[in-house]
């Protein structure tokens, strides 16, 4: 008997591929800098986001600098509420909840999934919700998927 099902947030339960190419896309869009340029400046800082090592508060300075524009970080609150939702998986999520729990298990970056918990009331259905930068491993490691499998294991027992 299926106890537990681990969705993946983005290119799962969302219809963008990856987060970044939500963020890059809304930022280009809504500013008109061409999106090449966009992603060449937050690919530097990817992988320490997406690991929890720096926050998208932090690298915002540099990120404005290498576009050679000043532009409001609220531009990100923006960006993640543009995320596109897969209603498909959300209504799959639906009928799941019903036979067994859900969790999420995404390579993601803390300040983006906080927002987008609220935004689109994660944690209504997913129990947990496991973020490689809340952790400092990626998807990559066996790590986070062993922490998902703790929480749960944890649960049970109580």
């Amino acid at each position: 008997m299926i106890k537990c099902v681990f969705f993946d947030y983005d290119g799962v339960l969302t219809t963008d591929r990856t987060g970044s190419v939500t963020t890059c896309g809304f930022l280009s869009k809504r500013t008109g800098i061409p999106l090449e340029r966009i992603q060449a400046a937050l690919v530097p800082h990817n992988r320490a986001l997406t690991l929890g090592l720096t926050t998208y508060e932090r690298v915002w300075p540099d990120f404005c600098a290498t576009i050679e524009r000043k532009l409001p970080v609220t531009l990100l609150v923006e960006a993640f509420d543009s995320t596109p939702a897969n209603p498909a998986m959300f209504e799959l999520a639906q009928e799941l909840r019903t036979q067994c729990r859900l969790g999420i298990i995404t390579d993601n970056k803390s300040d983006r999934m906080r927002r987008l918990r609220l935004r689109q009331n994660l944690d209504r259905l997913f129990d947990p919700i496991v973020i490689s930068a809340d952790l400092g491993c990626s998807k990559e490691s066996v790590d986070i998927f062993e922490h998902a499998l703790a929480v749960k294991r944890q649960e049970v027992l109580s």
